[in-house]
Formats: C-alpha cells, structure tokens, sequence
C-alpha cells in the first residue's frame, strides 16, 4: 500500500526519519503548486490493511483527520451535539 501525504518541510523531514516497524520505504518532493509543502510518499508492505496503516501512521505522529468524538479518550467536558 503506497500513501501521500501533503505536509509542510519540517513533518516531512520528521517522516523521512523517522523509523517505521515496516521499513516502508519514504520519499518527499516539494508540492506541484503549494508553496513551502511537500508531497510525502510512503509505501507498506502487501500485507498491511487500512487499519494497520493507520495505527503505524498514527505512532508516528499523524493524526490529520481523525474525528475524536469517538474515540476513547476522555472529553471533558464532553461534547455535545
């Protein structure tokens, strides 16, 4: 499974660093049209589903999106709809 992130510099070159379980391979290039973002590549094994990709993803740091009004961490106060 191959993932692209677009980020800023400094996250990009976190990522490019950082050490995945996987050794999934990374590479980063400046984003075609936003100025001071990258496009970060990240590729995984066959074998990892969706859900792997994202606790991998989410150990290092990347959380963009995630709706936490489900999740299991406390909100208090809590939220109200």
């Amino acid at each position: 499974m191959t993932i692209v992130i677009t980020t800023r510099k400094a996250q990009a070159e976190f990522l490019q660093g950082y050490k995945f379980i996987s050794g999934g391979t990374i590479g980063y290039q400046p984003h075609p049209t936003e100025i001071d973002f990258f496009n970060v590549t990240i590729e995984f094994p066959d074998w990892y589903d969706t859900s792997l990709v994202g606790q991998v993803m989410m150990a290092a740091g990347v959380t963009y999106g995630l709706d936490l009004d489900y999740s299991s961490y406390d909100n208090e106060p809590a939220r109200v709809r």
